[in-house]
């Protein structure tokens, strides 16, 4: 093989590695927080005076992106949710519901800590995003309860810590949303949460207010169960 052909094999190798980096960067939040290829500065340009031209204005552009991320997350298409996410963060990297759209699928992914740190996020820039804190009190349950698998010597510790900052976020959730869909899933989760505090009175007080709003989330097995335990450690008590 010549100098010339050997020249132009390692260019397409060159050109192929780095369209694959493009490709692979977009199944992360902030696109793998990698340096910018030279293909990425051209998307990234293109796709703002793109949006600019349809929308007038990137924080519109930024709006849309996120409601096709939540399309595809609906349609079961997980790696292009990510990937209008990263779109709306690019013209907007100030926009919450972009984060909350990373740390959806961070979650679902079981990468807990990353998620925890998104919402928190998320929360520092729209500190009335109600279900961004409910999100990250479901978080450091979920964080809790893994320590507990992992780390038993340290699980009580661990659990109770993380179930501490998810009762506060979850309290801060149900002051700041309004949907009823949405509050009745905050009370499950609070009523879940004081159950594992062994606090069943609340968490039955809890479980029947999620119901008032929509029963989607509480069945009555659930709060047959709360009453049972309820009773249980009444009796125990006497």
């Amino acid at each position: 093989m010549s100098l010339r052909n050997i020249a132009k094999l390692l260019l397409l190798i060159l050109f192929t590695l780095t369209g694959c980096q493009h490709t692979g960067i977009k199944k992360y939040p902030f696109y793998g927080n990698k340096i910018k290829t030279e293909q990425q500065v051209k998307f990234e340009k293109k796709l703002i005076e793109s949006t600019i031209k349809k929308f007038g204005n990137k924080k519109k552009g930024s709006s849309n992106a996120v409601r096709a991320g939540w399309k595809a997350y609906y349609s079961d298409k997980k790696e292009t949710a990510m990937k209008h996410f990263n779109e709306s963060w690019i013209l907007n990297p100030e926009n919450a519901q972009a984060f909350y759209g990373f740390g959806v699928l961070l979650y679902e992914q079981n990468k807990l800590l990353e998620a925890k740190k998104i919402f928190l996020k998320c929360t520092e820039l729209d500190p009335e995003y109600g279900m961004a804190f409910c999100q990250l009190a479901v978080t450091h349950k979920e964080i809790g309860m893994d320590a507990t698998k992992k780390y038993r010597n340290i699980e009580h510790n661990e659990l109770s810590k993380n179930i501490n900052h998810a009762l506060y976020y979850i309290e801060k959730a149900s002051t700041l949303s309004k949907k009823d869909k949405d509050l009745a899933y905050i009370f499950y989760e609070w009523s879940y949460l004081l159950a594992m505090k062994k606090n069943y009175k609340k968490a039955v007080s809890k479980a029947l207010i999620s119901q008032k709003y929509d029963n989607q989330f509480i069945s009555s097995d659930f709060i047959d169960n709360l009453k049972k335990n309820l009773s249980h450690s009444e009796n125990k008590k006497n």
